[in-house]
C-alpha cells in the first residue's frame, strides 16, 4: 500500500522537481561557461548576463505558463467529475480547486489540493464530534459512534467510504455541524463522476443519520477555522498565501540585489 501511494504523490514531485532542474541547469550552465570557458573579460559579463535573463524569464513565463496548461486541463476533468451534482467549481490559489452549493437540501462544500487531497463536507447537524480513520476504531462522542453504527444504512455507508483500496488514506470526520470525508494520496485518474456521486451519496447517509440524533445539552460548536476550512477555504488560503508571498518577495529582492552585484563586479 505503501508502494501505491507514494506512485500516485511522486508524480507532482516529479513535475515540481523537472522545473526546478531546469532553472539549476540554467545557472550551472552558466556557471560552468564562466569557470571554463576561454573568454575575454568584457565577453565573460554578457554571458552573466544572459543566464540571469534565461533565469529570470524561465522564472516569470515559461514554467507558469506550462504550469498552468497542467493545471487548467486537470481542472476541467475535476469540474466534469462534480459536473453531475449541480455545484459550481471555483479557483483557489493557483493549484488548488473548489466546489459549493447544495446536495438533497444540504449544504456541500468541497476542496481539492495538493497532496492529491480530496475533501467533502455535507452539512448535518450533531453539536458532536468523531474521527474514524481506515482501519482504526473510531474516536470521539460515544453517543454519536453509537449514534452510526445502530443505523444499518449509515454502518454500511462508513464501511464503504472507509474501505482499504490500497493507496488512498481514508478518514471520516463528524463535527458540530458538518459529516466530512478526506480522501490523501487520491490519484486524480480515480476522481470521476461514478466515485465522487457514490462518496457524496454514502456521506449523505452518514448526515441523515447524525441528524436523527437528539443534540445533546451543552453541544459542541465549530470553531472559526472549522468553519473558514469548510465554507471559506480561499480566505484562508489567501492569509497564508499573503504571508508566503511577503518572505518569497523578500528572498526574490535579495537575490536580485546579489545578482545586480555580480553583473557590476564583471565589468
Amino acid at each position: 500500500m505503501a508502494k501505491s501511494r507514494a506512485r500516485g504523490s511522486c508524480l507532482g514531485c516529479a513535475v515540481q522537481a523537472a522545473a526546478l532542474s531546469w532553472l539549476a541547469l540554467l545557472a550551472g550552465g552558466g556557471a560552468v561557461i564562466l569557470a571554463l570557458a576561454d573568454l575575454p573579460h568584457s565577453q565573460e559579463q554578457w554571458v552573466g548576463v544572459g543566464v540571469l535573463t534565461a533565469w529570470a524569464a524561465s522564472v516569470l513565463f515559461l514554467l507558469p505558463l506550462v504550469m498552468g496548461l497542467v493545471v487548467m486541463r486537470r481542472n476541467r476533468r475535476l469540474d466534469d467529475a462534480f459536473a453531475p451534482l449541480g455545484v459550481d467549481g471555483m479557483r483557489m490559489g493557483a493549484v488548488s480547486r473548489g466546489w459549493a452549493g447544495r446536495y438533497r437540501g444540504r449544504e456541500f462544500n468541497a476542496w481539492f489540493s495538493r497532496g492529491p487531497m480530496l475533501e467533502i463536507f455535507l452539512a448535518a447537524e450533531s453539536g458532536g464530534r468523531m474521527v474514524e480513520g481506515l482501519g482504526k476504531r473510531p474516536t470521539g462522542d460515544p453517543w454519536v459512534i453509537d449514534g452510526i453504527a445502530r443505523e444499518p444504512e449509515a454502518s454500511r455507508a462508513s464501511g464503504r467510504l472507509l474501505e482499504e483500496d490500497g493507496r488512498t488514506l481514508r478518514n471520516l470526520t463528524v463535527g458540530p455541524d458538518y459529516v466530512k470525508l478526506t480522501l490523501r494520496y487520491l490519484p486524480i485518474r480515480a476522481i470521476e463522476d461514478a466515485a465522487v456521486a457514490s462518496w457524496v451519496a454514502d456521506l449523505n447517509r452518514i448526515a441523515e443519520a447524525v441528524d436523527a440524533l437528539p443534540l445533546p445539552a451543552d453541544p459542541a460548536v465549530a470553531s472559526n477555522i472549522e468553519n473558514l476550512s469548510r465554507r471559506e477555504r480561499r480566505t484562508l488560503h489567501r492569509r497564508v498565501s499573503c504571508v508566503l508571498y511577503v518572505f518569497s518577495g523578500f528572498f526574490l529582492v535579495i537575490a536580485i540585489v546579489l545578482s545586480a552585484a555580480f553583473a557590476f563586479a564583471m565589468i
